[in-house]
């Protein structure tokens, strides 16, 4: 299974994909925008490029930090 997990800081959004192994299939780091939607789909969007997976191959998603309340696809 695919999970996938999205900081969304002050100053910095990283995205990290990684597979049941615990290995990181790809990952970004980008600096956070005043629109912490946008800033977490163009992560996410730009990190599964890298990986050549699509949003449907991802199992799970995590989101941590300042911003982790509007991620729009998030797990509690």
């Amino acid at each position: 299974m695919v999970v996938a997990g999205i900081d969304v800081g002050s100053v910095r959004t990283k995205a990290v994909l990684m597979n049941g192994e615990h290995d990181i299939l790809s990952f970004n780091i980008l600096r956070s925008a005043s629109v912490f939607r946008g800033i977490t789909e163009t992560a996410m969007v730009e990190t599964l490029k890298l990986s050549g997976l699509q949003f449907d191959d991802i199992g799970y998603i995590i989101s941590t930090a300042y911003g982790r309340a509007r991620v729009p696809y998030r797990a509690f």
